[in-house]
């Protein structure tokens, strides 16, 4: 038994005319309840290609009647036509249709209900109750029929009435032969006018307001206010630039009775000028100006000076939203500074970044450094951008291999070795043969990697002396004239040359020393007499590279 009296009729469904009551507890409406408490009505769709939600809508009984909200459903639950926000309530009055998917209900009440209070959400226009009209009461058999008026007489009709008189009546129509004359109407049963139901009130959008429905765009991008328009606009400028000219946006502000808030579809200029327009307009919650932002704040030329024209790159950023109008100059005194011709004099209009070239004139004779202005002027405010022109700096010169040991200024290489004798060089090469001979022959005995035979020299022993010479020698010479932080680098440069030694050495020994037969090449003085005969040739190979100097005479 239905003790609150409320129900919901199937007006549209598979079983139309079924009623469901409400009862005083929250019913929760859906298709997949999945045996939660509430009406189930996912038999009532049918073959209907619009399907409700698992739970979308709630019903609560009010002392008013029953309230409706919507379960963020993605269909929506329509009252009357009209969508319900998610979460928003609504108090419903017998005879209200309500659409959730395919299913459409109608609100039955079986009790008087009570006037409306607002409630949160929509507010339902309540039109005035009709007066009610008392009806004529009906004659009696007693009633007598009115006396027959007296005819005017003739001389009488339409003469103006005399003066101080009063005019005569018209005749009343006469009753029809057998039924009683009606008595005169009085202020009691005279018929009062139909009352006119006022038109529903257009509602209008608040600054944060939230639509009705959110607008998506073709992107997927969902927006909800005002402020998540100009939010896109910042981010995707060209969808919501086609949004407006394909007329979805008129349309969909149209379809929600915010037409006020539309695009204009004849509103003059380009695409992105109406859309600028347009933006402008939206009642959002934070300011919809363009921003100006300028890379880089000072820019810094350097050159050779001996003329051309070199082009550098300014970058105006929109930072804000709507379009960023710009215009370029450059100041006074600067001639040597150039706007491109697509920049000088004319509008820069910018969405999000605009790369704007400057040409510099470089001049022939750069003694002292060259500073210019270009100033920049929007409606998102200005910026000056400083241009200085400095000489490039001659590159530094590598220093010679001979300047680590005479320091700056000293001798290179072949200056260095022209200076020695024939006889230092001719013994230097020998003693310098025999030296690395040795090394190989110490590093041969350490317990480290192979050799193709006994009588060949094994690898890993002389690279580790090698290397170990060669970083001493480069840690040596930096100390003498470079930093303590240089050491490290030179130390493993000097390693590195050792080991590339060390690998040209022994594949030399592998090669040449085969050549005087096995006996000989075992024999340590025979080796040694080989590699003392070399470092004597390549000595006497330096005096013809650099033929020995004669000393020079100290002046007088």
């Amino acid at each position: 038994m239905n003790q609150s009296g409320w129900s919901l009729e199937v007006v549209r469904g598979t079983e139309v005319g079924r009623s469901y009551a409400l009862d005083g507890a929250a019913t929760v409406v859906g298709n997949a309840l999945n045996g939660s408490p509430g009406l189930d009505l996912g038999h009532q769709e049918g073959s209907s290609p619009r399907r409700m939600a698992g739970r979308q809508a709630q019903f609560d009984l009010s002392p008013q009647g029953p309230v409706v909200r919507d379960l963020d459903s993605p269909g929506g639950t329509f009252v009357n036509r009209q969508r319900i926000l998610p979460g928003q309530a609504l108090t419903l009055q017998p005879g209200d249709l309500i659409q959730i998917g395919g299913v459409q209900l109608k609100v039955v009440s079986n009790v008087a209900t009570r006037p409306l209070e607002p409630t949160s959400g929509l507010e339902r226009p309540t039109p005035p109750k009709p007066v009610p009209h008392p009806a004529t009461p009906p004659p009696t058999s007693s009633s007598k029929p009115s006396p027959r008026p007296t005819p005017p007489s003739p001389g009488s009709q339409g003469s103006p009435p005399r003066p101080g008189t009063n005019p005569t009546p018209p005749n009343p129509p006469r009753p029809a032969p057998g039924r009683p004359a009606a008595p005169p109407p009085t202020d009691s049963t005279r018929r009062a006018p139909e009352p006119v139901a006022p038109p529903l009130p257009r509602p209008s959008l608040a600054k944060g307001g939230v639509f009705p429905v959110p607008f998506v765009l073709k992107s997927g991008t969902s927006c909800r206010t005002c402020d998540d328009l100009l939010t896109v606009s910042a981010q995707r400028w060209e969808a919501l630039r086609d949004e407006l000219t394909s007329g979805r946006l008129a349309a969909f502000f149209a379809t929600n009775r915010l037409a006020e808030l539309a695009p204009e579809a004849n509103a003059p200029g380009t695409a992105d000028e109406r859309l600028d327009a347009w933006l402008a307009q939206l009642p959002t919650t934070r300011s919809s100006l363009p921003e100006l932002d300028v890379h880089p704040e000072t820019l810094t030329v350097r050159a050779v000076a001996g003329g051309g024209v070199t082009r550098q790159v300014l970058a105006i950023t929109n930072t804000g939203y709507r379009l960023l109008r710009s215009t370029l100059r450059v100041e006074p005194g600067a001639a040597w500074i150039k706007l491109t011709p697509t920049f000088a004099g004319k509008p820069v209009i910018t969405v999000d970044r605009t790369e704007v070239p400057l040409e510099i004139e470089i001049p022939e004779n750069l003694a002292a450094p060259k500073t210019g202005t270009v100033v920049i002027e929007s409606n998102g405010g200005s910026r000056r951008v400083t241009v200085r022109l400095e000489r490039l700096p001659a590159p530094e010169s590598i220093p010679e291999l001979s300047s680590a040991i005479y320091g700056e200024g000293g001798p290179d290489l072949l200056e260095l070795v022209a200076r020695q004798p024939t006889g230092l060089r001719l013994a230097l090469g020998t003693l310098g043969g025999l030296v690395l001979r040795s090394l190989v022959a110490l590093g041969g005995q350490l317990p480290l990697g192979q050799g193709a035979t006994e009588a060949l020299p094994r690898l890993l022993g002389p690279v580790l002396l090698f290397a170990t010479a060669g970083s001493a020698i480069g840690v040596a010479l930096t100390a003498k004239r470079g930093e303590a932080r240089d050491l490290p680098p030179a130390g493993f440069a000097g390693a590195c040359v050792g080991v590339l030694g060390a690998a040209i050495v022994v594949a030399l020994c592998r090669a040449v020393e085969p050549i005087l037969g096995p006996a000989p090449s075992r024999s340590i003085w025979g080796s040694g007499i080989l590699w003392a005969v070399l470092g004597a040739g390549i000595a006497g190979l330096s005096l013809l590279v650099a033929p020995p100097r004669p000393a020079t005479e100290p002046e007088s």
